[in-house]
């Protein structure tokens, strides 16, 4: 989900990674 990557891209590249995958 493009606007998950938003959020997750605060926390660090492992969860804006995973929620490319997803």
């Amino acid at each position: 989900s493009k606007n998950k990557v938003k959020e997750v891209v605060d926390e660090g590249e492992k969860g804006w990674y995973i929620s490319i995958c997803s």
